[in-house]
């Protein structure tokens, strides 16, 4: 996060034998938080398809997808997706 305004989440991850805790929930909510505390007007981030759990919590809280990246980093697609808090 800069003075653009514009939040970049990177990789928040759970362990497996942690899921269904509500811990990345509580991180996402936390990141929101802060992102709305510091006046940014954007929030985005990078995910892979087939992480279907965490596609699910993204929309959830109002994330959107803003484009898919076929073979965009070391020949595997990406998924990136935004929220205007």
């Amino acid at each position: 996060m800069g003075e653009s305004g514009l939040a970049r989440l990177g990789w928040i991850g759970v362990h497996l034998t942690c899921e269904k805790n509500g811990i990345g929930k509580a991180l996402l909510e936390k990141v929101i938080e802060h992102c709305r505390a510091e006046s940014c007007y954007k929030v985005t981030l990078y995910t892979l398809p087939f992480l279907i759990p965490a596609i699910n919590l993204y929309l959830k809280y109002g994330f959107v997808l803003e484009a898919y990246l076929l073979k965009e980093w070391w020949n595997v697609d990406f998924m990136k997706m935004s929220r205007w808090p």
